[in-house]
């Protein structure tokens, strides 16, 4: 009975349960420090993340609209053995942007159909480089010319459109071409008349 007495007395000293209990607490404290910090460095992260998730949104965004502005409405499978034709095409959309400064890319998507009109006119070549190397056409065209990216892209999937049947956005008689700074015009009929059609971009 003296043993647990005494035992007791050891164990309730108010200076070691005073002890203890500022353990606890340093033991409390630290443990909320370190939920803080580390709560802290989830914040962090997930304004790290919520940002690059904003930024690539707003790249993709870009992207989107720059794909709208260059007229590209679908885009289909484009077979690899037109992979030239779509450089040439891209070549000669070069030549315009530097003959013409300040044509829209709206307007340069337009221009390629008339390149594709001729090519299914009986009265014209049937070619892509065939069409813009006919004597006295499109006297711009500079075979050695580069290609831009944005150019070559407009090419490609005008190309694709015609190639898989998209919607056109001109009629298929539209062979004749007008450029200027201010844009593309595509007419079915050289002598413009009230029954020439006209396409604008």
């Amino acid at each position: 009975m003296k043993y647990t007495i005494d035992f007791l007395r050891y164990v309730i000293d108010p200076r070691r349960v005073k002890g203890l209990l500022i353990m606890c607490q340093v033991l409390v404290l630290s443990v909320l420090i370190g939920c803080r910090a580390q709560l802290g460095s989830d914040i962090e992260r997930f304004e790290r993340e919520r940002a690059e998730l904003i930024s690539a949104h707003a790249a993709e965004l870009a992207e989107l609209k720059t794909q709208a502005e260059a007229g590209i409405y679908i885009t289909g499978y484009l077979p690899e053995d037109t992979d030239g034709d779509a450089w040439t095409l891209g070549q000669w959309l070069g030549c315009l942007e530097r003959t013409y400064p300040g044509l829209s890319a709206e307007a340069k998507a337009l221009a390629c159909w008339c390149i594709f009109n001729r090519i299914d006119s009986p009265e014209y070549p049937d070619s892509m480089s065939w069409v813009l190397l006919q004597e006295g056409q499109f006297e711009e065209y500079d075979e050695a010319g580069e290609v831009t990216d944005q150019n070559y892209s407009i090419a490609a999937n005008q190309l694709s459109r015609w190639l898989n049947g998209g919607t056109r956005p001109c009629g298929s008689g539209a062979v004749y071409i007008t450029v200027s700074s201010e844009g593309v015009e595509l007419r079915d009929s050289w002598e413009t008349g009230r029954y020439t059609n006209y396409w604008r971009a």
